[in-house]
């Protein structure tokens, strides 16, 4: 019985160093976790700072890059408006001596033909000129934004 009993103390003891030991890799694997949680936390919150500077810079760059293209935007269609003010100005001028030749030569019709054809020819010019200066009008727009677009 004393043996037995002997026995069974020794085997509590090794129960209890057993469970010591096993106390003690939870707690320095806890340890480790924790620690390695921690650097794991470090490491996230950098990226994320670094994605949200790129992300701000990113953002600025766009919205300074749209000012450039506006503003040179508002200055081709200033210059392209009055590009057509002026041709306008012409036409306005052409149909204003088609006007007073009308009104002067009323009684000699085959002078009239000639002239009222001189005129025709020179409105067809002006609507040449006019188209010509709608494409590069449009032209220019498309190359805008190309350059802007392409930054």
């Amino acid at each position: 019985a004393r043996q037995a009993l002997e026995e069974e103390k020794a085997m509590h003891a090794r129960t209890r160093a057993a469970m010591q030991k096993l106390k003690e890799e939870v707690e320095r694997l806890t340890a480790q976790n924790d620690a390695q949680r921690a650097a794991l936390d470090g490491a996230e919150a950098k990226v994320m700072k670094v994605v949200e500077d790129k992300r701000n810079e990113l953002q600025g760059r766009a919205y300074f890059a749209e000012q450039r293209y506006t503003t040179q935007l508002v200055g081709v269609q200033a210059e392209n408006t009055a590009k057509l003010e002026r041709t306008k100005a012409e036409h306005s001028a052409i149909v204003q001596t088609l006007e007073q030749l009308l009104c002067q030569e009323r009684g000699d019709k085959d002078q009239l033909l000639r002239e009222n054809g001189d005129l025709a020819v020179q409105i067809e010019q002006m609507k040449q000129k006019m188209e010509v200066l709608v494409r590069s009008h449009n032209r220019a727009q498309a190359q805008l934004r190309g350059r802007v677009h392409g930054e």
